[in-house]
């Protein structure tokens, strides 16, 4: 991950705290800039959830922030054995909402469970999207326990329902 990492150990010392609020502040400005550039490369699905204020905003029952992951599928097209597609199920922060991110045509796939306690993923702290040389879609998922996710798809689409 580029802009986000997972965050350090808690600390007392006020002059860490207030560095790491300052350099995250940064971080943010530089991703927002980052979202604008890549915006008109990004599929129209992605694009209308990826730019939305709602979407970084913790405050928002469709914010991904502290959702926890509750399924996770792959499934490979019956007709086209090359074309895989992959559904994140998550229960929002406010367990209100059921968020949903569907992954069309996946060609990379990094989800690491290794040192996860019982494959309990923990909190969504961060993510970053992206898109390839090749004009895919990269989205980066850091949980609170375990490596970043990353996942390259032709598109991804998000849906929120109530729960």
């Amino acid at each position: 991950m580029k802009y986000f990492s997972k965050s350090a150990r808690p600390t007392r010392d006020f002059k860490v705290l207030q560095s790491g609020i300052e350099q995250g502040l940064i971080l943010s400005k530089e991703y927002e800039n980052h979202l604008k550039n890549i915006a008109p490369r990004l599929p129209d699905v992605t694009r209308s959830f990826v730019l939305t204020a709602w979407y970084r905003d913790p405050k928002s029952h469709d914010c991904p922030h502290d959702a926890w992951l509750i399924e996770c599928s792959l499934k490979t097209d019956i007709d086209d054995r090359q074309t895989s597609n992959l559904r994140l199920v998550l229960l929002g922060a406010y367990h209100d909402r059921v968020l949903i991110l569907d992954y069309c045509k996946v060609t990379e796939l990094t989800l690491d469970f290794a040192d996860v306690p019982e494959l309990m993923m923990g909190d969504w702290l961060h993510d970053e999207f992206d898109v390839t040389g090749s004009g895919l879609v990269s989205h980066e998922i850091q949980w609170q326990n375990g490596l970043p996710w990353r996942i390259v798809s032709q598109r991804v689409k998000f849906t929120a329902n109530p729960r």
